[in-house]
């Protein structure tokens, strides 16, 4: 019986057993299918990441090269706007030598044209007035005389606001001083000077540059610091600059609004100054704050500097002489230096109509007038300040070593005393405006040479 029962199960166990293989491997089959599809998914996904991780590459290697571009487009800019900055400052620095150009040619044909005519005409005019015995005819003349004289000193006065010839003819110290004693005359305001003779700046253009520095920034301590004076320094320092300190007690300001006032194209003047010195490597340098007052300091890079007695011309060979005697007896003997042939030609003639004085040569510059010297020993120079090739404090103070005992009268348009102190300190023993009446020179004349002759017996 047991046996049976063992029998009839064992067939059916193993159709059991192969249905559960068939399920199992149908299972399998279902597993390795999504096997499949996970790997092709994965391989799918990786395919995707790859081509993410090239498209990702690609733009890094794309924005490199594009911050490469922009980097040197930067570069390219920066040099541009570096040289932009350049020319800028070097056509601020032209544009204000143009104008000082065209200022210093105007002033000269005002000194060297129109002036000397009017100097010239009124020469000619005082010696036809002491050629006339018609009183009605002499007080014409007086009058237009009068006009003359009027039209002289505008002239002079225009000359001297355009270009200052002070600067050209004294240095810059001698400008300084002159226009402190400007500022003083003309707007009541006091400034105290204290220059450094070694200061002097070699080039004329630092000159001028320092002259329209102090100009500038007086007339803004002027309008603006709410005092009376001011105090003005040229220094120079150990290491070669010199320096221009202009400063004042005033009421002072923030410099930031200095700045944005500039912005608004308020301050040209300081603008234009600070663009020319910096084209050669100076600077401006501003220290102030509300009720501190203000201290600028301009400073002009190393260089070269002169004292104030140096010359820039070496002297004259001497000449011997050749005239020991006046062709006139004892008349006085007078060379006539200026390089305007009319002005020469008028003083001569007024000169010549006083019998004890006589015109022994004429000369039209400074080494011309030391040679004529040396030649005619005259007893009185008559010498201009503005000659060419030499000044005429340079050709004073040659004729003085030579010659002792000749007595130098400077003759000059200008009036200011910077221009007659160093005539004086040049030599000469008198100064004069050519506008002064002739009775005054030729009493000067007089005079000196009397002196001369007392001094010299022999």
């Amino acid at each position: 019986m047991r046996r049976h029962r063992s029998q009839n199960q064992g067939p059916a166990t193993g159709g059991g057993a192969r249905r559960d293989l068939t399920q199992v491997e149908h299972e399998l089959e279902v597993v390795r299918g999504e096997l499949r599809r996970a790997v092709v998914l994965l391989e799918s996904r990786n395919a995707e990441l790859t081509a993410a991780m090239e498209e990702r590459l690609g733009m890094a290697r794309d924005l490199e090269r594009l911050n490469d571009s922009l980097e040197l487009r930067v570069s390219e800019r920066t040099a541009e706007v570096c040289r932009l900055a350049a020319q800028l400052r070097a056509l601020a620095a032209e544009l204000s030598q143009a104008e000082q150009r065209e200022r210093r040619r105007v002033a000269h044909i005002l000194h060297d044209d129109v002036q000397q005519l009017l100097v010239a005409a009124r020469m000619q005019l005082e010696t036809a007035k002491r050629g006339l015995s018609n009183p009605g005819g002499v007080s014409s003349l007086q009058n237009v005389d009068t006009i003359l004289l009027e039209a002289i000193h505008s002239a002079r006065q225009l000359t001297l606001e355009l270009s200052p010839p002070i600067v050209h003819d004294a240095g810059l110290s001698g400008g300084l001083r002159w226009l402190v004693a400007r500022f003083d005359e003309k707007h009541q305001f006091r400034v105290s000077l204290d220059v450094d003779a070694q200061a002097e700046p070699d080039e004329e253009e630092t000159r001028l540059l320092l002259y329209e520095c102090a100009r500038e920034l007086l007339f803004n301590a002027v309008k603006h610091s709410g005092v009376s004076g001011a105090r003005v320094r040229l220094q120079r320092t150990a290491s070669g600059q010199t320096l221009l300190i202009v400063e004042d007690s005033g009421i002072g300001f923030d410099p930031a609004l200095l700045a944005r006032r500039r912005a608004d194209g308020l301050s040209f003047g300081l603008f234009s100054i600070e663009q020319r010195l910096a084209h050669f490597g100076g600077s401006v340098t501003i220290d102030s704050a509300p009720g501190r007052g203000v201290r600028v300091t301009v400073t002009t890079p190393s260089g070269s500097a002169r004292g104030a007695t140096d010359s820039g011309h070496a002297a004259p060979a001497p000449v011997r002489s050749a005239v020991l005697s006046g062709p006139q007896g004892d008349a006085i003997r007078i060379l006539l230096v200026d390089d305007h042939r009319m002005v020469r030609e008028g003083l001569a003639l007024l000169l010549q109509l006083e019998r004890d004085l006589s015109i022994v040569g004429q000369a039209a510059d400074g080494p011309e007038a030391v040679a004529k010297a040396d030649q005619l020993l005259p007893d009185v120079v008559v010498m201009d300040l503005n000659l060419k090739g030499m000044s005429g404090a340079e050709a004073t103070g040659f004729i003085v070593a030579r010659h002792p005992t000749v007595k130098v009268i400077a003759l000059s348009m200008h009036t200011d005393e910077s221009v007659a102190r160093a005539m004086l300190d040049a030599g000469a023993v008198a100064f004069f405006s050519k506008g002064v009446a002739s009775r005054e020179l030729i009493e000067s004349i007089r005079g000196h040479a009397r002196q001369r002759h007392v001094s010299c017996p022999g």
